[in-house]
């Protein structure tokens, strides 16, 4: 046992797989269990007139994302502690435990949204304060590489709330914020995997461990679970310290990430980000909080079209695969140019079902007045 332990630690290609088939078994066996206590104890989701699904339905599905991904965390890294960033492994292990606890009491007993973002930007204060990142580097994007140490705090704030809030914007149908999580973590894993680093291989592996059983019960099973902000919120924290992470690293070599790092990372997360801010953005202009809930996110205008919850998460989940991809082929060109080519993209692309629901209404009203 003790050959094999020290066989994994050294080789990190075996080190993933086992990893990720750990935390997979911990997740399937773990889900059911949470599910018959959200019953049990009335944690549910109630269909409404801004909620579309049928009958009562468990929102602890970040808890069973916690639970697998920190169990799998605890394993791994007691079994050989110099193999890891232990400091970076406490500190976001509290920060995601604070998290989960206001997702937690969001789900059940609706938290104010300015409640809300104040706990979550005291969470990401104490986990800035604990870790320091290195200074953060756009590479030339505007003109932009290093910031002063004073704005690169604000930066990497605004990146984790931004993060932290998209994700919770998004989850708003079956596999949606899970799946998009799914493909950053495979991305993330990956580099992880070429950088020979042992923490954030640890950390990727198990979070698709913890998300493929979950995807499983949220899309297909009877057995259905939502994600809950006690998840969303989780996920964002987890994906923008690691976007932090790899714009602070001066040392990565991988040749596919070359010099356009930020401008992958945004067609990564187009989605998400592009999303939050055009509802953010009609949300002032409309004189509202921009944490007040709405119809106006993309997959409610591709629910309109009759899409349905399934079909809608795997055309944006498709979008995103290929967008990362067109960024990565974009790479050996101008940094500004390939921002603003795939700026333009995942705007065009993003807004389209907006450009067909007003179509189909337009269409409808000129009908009505022939009629």
């Amino acid at each position: 046992m003790e050959v094999f332990i020290k066989f994994i630690y050294i080789h990190i290609f075996f080190f993933a797989p086992i990893v990720l088939a750990t935390t997979i078994v911990w997740s399937y066996f773990l889900i059911p269990k949470i599910y018959s206590f959200s019953l049990s104890h009335k944690f549910t989701d109630l269909p409404s007139i801004r909620k579309r699904h049928n009958g009562k339905v468990p929102l602890l599905g970040g808890v069973c994302i916690y639970i697998s991904f920190i169990i799998s965390v605890l394993i791994f890294t007691s079994l050989s502690f110099k193999n890891f960033n232990l400091l970076f492994i406490k500190t976001t292990l509290l920060g995601l435990t604070f998290l989960l606890i206001i997702g937690l009491l969001d789900d059940i007993l609706i938290v104010k949204p300015l409640k809300k973002l104040t706990a979550q930007l005291l969470v990401i204060l104490f986990f800035l304060w604990v870790y320091k990142f290195d200074v953060i580097n756009f590479y030339g994007v505007f003109n932009v590489s290093e910031l002063p140490e004073l704005l690169n705090l604000g930066v990497s704030i605004f990146i984790i709330l931004s993060f932290i809030n998209s994700f919770n914007f998004i989850d708003g149908i079956d596999g949606l914020c899970s799946g998009i999580s799914l493909i950053a973590s495979v991305f993330f894993g990956y580099i992880a995997i070429l950088e020979k680093d042992f923490t954030m291989v640890l950390f990727n592996f198990s979070l698709i461990g913890a998300l493929i059983p979950f995807i499983y019960f949220n899309m297909y099973s009877k057995k259905k679970i939502f994600l809950g902000d006690n998840g969303s919120l989780l996920l964002g924290f987890i994906f923008s310290i690691q976007v932090i992470l790899i714009l602070s690293n001066k040392n990565i070599t991988i040749p596919f990430l070359s010099n356009s790092t930020p401008v992958i990372l945004m067609a990564l997360f187009s989605y998400p980000l592009v999303d939050s801010l055009r509802v953010i953005l009609i949300r002032l202009k409309r004189r509202k909080s921009p944490m007040t809930s709405d119809h106006n996110h993309i997959h409610h205008h591709l629910l309109n079209l009759g899409l349905t919850h399934k079909l809608i998460t795997v055309l944006i989940l498709t979008y995103t695969i290929l967008i990362t991809a067109v960024a990565i082929l974009l790479r050996h060109i101008n940094i500004n140019i390939s921002f603003v080519i795939l700026f333009v993209i995942a705007v065009i692309i993003i807004n389209i079902p907006v450009f067909l629901v007003r179509s189909k209404r337009s269409k409808r009203s000129k009908k009505r007045i022939f009629s």
